[in-house]
């Protein structure tokens, strides 16, 4: 009978060591870490039997500091258990770049060289000056900046563009209400003017697609201004404001028309009126004149 009990147990230690055996054998599928924390990498690998390694770090504006931005091996790969997994994470905070060389540089020269950097461009404004989009100046948060100054890697640098014309050149004030923020950019800047303040009615989820309700200076009477100056935007994403803003102009416009027309009746009706009391020849004087001729005929047969 011990035999038998001794035969049972070895039988049962003999399979749980090849169950052992044979799952030790067994891959295991990679997860994806991409965009992960460090903390929730370390949780999700130790569940599945692995391990992980920092081996570098870069950095992307558009990434969260600390998130996992690559791995190798990749997520879905099969690997074997206590594999461990190279990462890059994006850097807490970003490295500093110098500002490269671009003034008087082309518009499209500037663009490339700061993109190979790791830099953005932001705003662009043009400003009176013979050498078409040349870069004359760089600001950043309104200051101008020095080539060379360092800044963090993804900062958004504003160019100040040369218009291709002289400071005493005038364009007309482009209508833009109704229009897209985006649009409205690309108008203005096509008539060599400068976007100005941009103020937010309400909250603005996107503000590329926000309607524009209203402008200034107004694009009415045919107003004109000088090549390079600013035109402040009033942005929102109700739609009734902008209708009410378009129905509120029309009435306007309708009603200083009638003034205009009313007034300038007016006056040409008073100018008639001064120029027949001044002249040499009334209305009065002028039927004395026609009459004359009837008196003296009926005088001379009168006298007959």
């Amino acid at each position: 009978m011990y035999m038998a009990i001794l035969s049972v147990f070895l039988v049962f230690f003999t399979m749980m060591a090849l169950g052992s055996y044979t799952r030790h054998g067994e891959s295991i599928t990679v997860p994806d870490l991409e965009n992960l924390t460090l903390k929730q990498v370390e949780k999700q690998l130790t569940s599945k039997g692995l391990r992980y390694a920092v081996i570098d770090s870069s950095y992307s504006r558009e990434k969260l500091p600390g998130a996992i931005l690559d791995q190798n091996p990749k997520g879905g790969a099969k690997v074997k258990e206590n594999r461990r997994i190279y990462l890059t994470i994006n850097a807490i905070t970003p490295p500093s770049v110098k500002i490269p060389k671009i003034i008087n540089s082309s518009r499209r020269n500037a663009h490339e060289l700061l993109k190979s950097i790791g830099l953005e461009v932001g705003q662009e404004n043009y400003i009176p000056d013979m050498a078409r989009d040349a870069v004359l100046d760089i600001k950043l948060n309104g200051s101008s900046v020095a080539e060379g100054t360092g800044v963090p890697k993804g900062t958004k640098v504003d160019l100040i563009l040369g218009s291709g014309t002289s400071a005493i050149n005038r364009v007309d004030v482009p209508e833009v209400v109704g229009k897209t923020f985006k649009q409205a950019k690309i108008v203005i800047n096509a008539y060599d003017l400068n976007v100005g303040a941009v103020i937010p009615q309400g909250t603005i989820t996107n503000r590329e697609h926000a309607k524009v309700y209203k402008q200034s200076p107004s694009a009415s009477d045919g107003a004109m201004t000088t090549v390079g100056s600013p035109i402040d935007l009033w942005i929102t994403e109700n739609t009734e404001k902008v209708e009410s803003y378009d129905k509120v102009l029309q009435e306007y416009e309708q009603e200083k028309d009638k003034i205009e027309s009313d007034f300038a009746a007016k006056m040409a009706a008073k100018a008639d009126s001064t120029a027949r009391a001044n002249s040499p020849i009334s209305t009065k004087s002028i039927d004395t004149i026609i009459a004359v001729p009837q008196t003296t005929t009926n005088d001379t047969s009168t006298n007959n």
